[in-house]
């Protein structure tokens, strides 16, 4: 399994999104679009959905929903065209797993959860064999530009994963931490403002992938 960097976007409006996704479409395969609700986190983005399948967008697309009520959500997307991987936080898992993967399953989704950085991973660990991906939020999610908390890089590297799942993190990653990531096992990395805002958005890809892609660092 490669390591490999993903564009996360979270923007308050529609006119952003387009403006930071045209930004990053033709230079990543997979584009990383933040959901917040200002309930489970305290933020709240844009609400359009069905005009995304308007941009003709050639990356797929990977969803990071920061919402209260997943399963709600998720219906909001079903129509919505390169739709690839939706992450769904454990925190917000009840009762309610079954009728979550049933709709991803539906729609032909890979299925990831994310973990906020107090939640432990015992809390997935009956989910293993049913989900793709697991995401380890490095920072409090639904704000973007915080400092990566050091204590999760070994949060990561205790977890106990089957060998097919991808490992990804996200927040807080710079040049000077992302060597720690990939030794902790990370393999997708979901950069925000550092990489959808660099002034030159190829080059602050190939020095990040100087660093992940060396196997020898």
């Amino acid at each position: 399994m490669k390591n490999y960097l993903v564009p996360a976007i979270l923007v308050k409006n529609f006119s952003d999104l387009k403006l930071q996704i045209k930004k990053v479409q033709k230079v990543f395969p997979l584009v990383q679009i933040d959901i917040c609700d200002n309930l489970f986190v305290k933020n709240r983005t844009f609400k359009e959905r069905l005009e995304i399948n308007k941009l003709h967008l050639p990356c797929r697309l990977e969803l990071h929903l920061m919402v209260k009520n997943p399963e709600k959500e998720l219906k909001k997307w079903e129509k919505v065209k390169k739709v690839f991987r939706v992450y769904i936080h454990a925190e917000t898992l009840k009762n309610n797993f079954e009728k979550i993967l049933n709709i991803i399953q539906k729609n032909g989704w890979q299925l990831g959860l994310a973990l906020n950085p107090e939640t432990k991973t015992q809390k997935i660990q009956k989910y293993l064999d049913k989900i793709d991906a697991v995401l380890f939020m490095t920072v409090h999610p639904g704000i973007q530009g915080q400092k990566l908390i050091p204590q999760i890089l070994k949060k990561i590297k205790s977890f106990k994963k089957p060998q097919k799942l991808l490992v990804a993190a996200d927040g807080g990653i710079t040049l000077d931490n992302i060597k720690q990531l990939k030794k902790s096992g990370v393999k997708e990395f979901c950069i925000g403002k550092r990489l959808v805002m660099a002034e030159d958005i190829k080059k602050t890809l190939r020095e990040f992938n100087k660093l992940i892609k060396n196997p020898n660092s």
